[in-house]
């Protein structure tokens, strides 16, 4: 009798788990930030309500544009599902803040876009470095976990070859060397970092 009842108690089990993963909805995507939420539902075809988010179709995603949407916050859990999510791009919004957490489980992210908004801090840290006379590159020392793109500009000086932002590629801790030359007379740091990220 109680192996009969072990094995119905694993049926009814096993029925629960297979029984509902292929059909349960992403509620949780009607909590996201308005903005979010919408490009998400407008980014599955043959969606038209957040109720009509799936699982299965949120990890499809790989791009988000939410440029220019007048975002103000955005919640820790507004890209929870988005594993496929490559390129998300902020540019133009109206963030001077991001939650801890907000790209947890974005591990296929590799451009993300913060241009035009005032957000501090950032979520990783990136300093500029000095590494020869006149040379410099941007370090990120926790390493690059997407493409960190960085616009930059001189003061008292022009930069070789006439490059306007530098890059740290995936994976990476350091961006290449760009080399700066000074006006006459001038002896401080010429380079201003200006924040991430130019379009």
């Amino acid at each position: 009798m109680s192996n009969r009842l072990s094995v119905l108690i694993i049926l009814v089990f096993t029925l629960t788990i297979f029984g509902t993963a292929g059909s349960v909805s992403l509620t949780s995507v009607a909590s996201y930030t308005g903005q979010v939420r919408d490009a998400i539902v407008n980014a599955i075809p043959n969606t038209n309500t957040s109720a009509d988010v799936m699982a299965a179709q949120l990890a499809t995603i790989t791009a988000l544009d939410l440029r220019g949407k007048g975002i103000t916050v955005l919640q820790s859990g507004d890209f929870s599902g988005l594993i496929s999510l490559t390129n998300l791009n902020l540019y133009n919004n109206e963030l001077s803040s991001l939650p801890d957490g907000i790209y947890e489980g974005l591990t296929a992210l590799t451009i993300l876009r913060l241009g035009g908004n005032t957000v501090t801090p950032l979520p990783f840290t990136v300093s500029l470095e000095k590494v020869g006379d006149g040379q410099f590159r941007a370090v990120a020392p926790a390493g690059a976990s997407f493409d960190i793109v960085s616009s930059f500009s001189v003061a008292n000086g022009s930069i070789s070859g006439g490059e306007t932002a530098l890059t740290i590629t995936k994976g990476s801790t350091e961006s290449n060397t760009f080399t700066v030359t000074c006006t006459a007379g001038s002896w401080e740091n010429p380079v201003k970092k200006i924040p991430i990220i130019k379009k």
